[in-house]
């Protein structure tokens, strides 16, 4: 699965040699992203955030689903995963 989302990123003009470009535009993705989904983890102290929205690629945009998870006791959510979303 990783290589899969490798591929996908690279193809969208992210480069291993520049990881910060798509760090960069994943936080960009979270700001503007539609919340779809927040529940609490699988403990109840912690939270899990579902996104859906643009991300701006230097290939052009797609449209993302990322999964965030915030710890107990953490302020910041982290990122889990991000891949592209197709409307059914």
């Amino acid at each position: 699965m990783g290589w899969y989302k490798a591929r996908f990123f690279l193809a969208r003009g992210f480069s291993l040699d520049a990881p910060e470009a798509l760090e960069a535009a994943l936080l960009a993705h979270a700001q503007v992203a539609q919340e779809v989904q927040r529940r609490p983890g699988l403990y109840g102290e912690r939270e899990i955030l579902v996104l859906r929205g643009p991300l701006s690629c230097p290939a052009g945009s797609v449209l993302l689903q990322s999964i965030w998870y915030r710890g107990e006791g953490e302020e910041t959510f982290r990122l889990v995963t991000a891949y592209p979303w197709r409307q059914r």
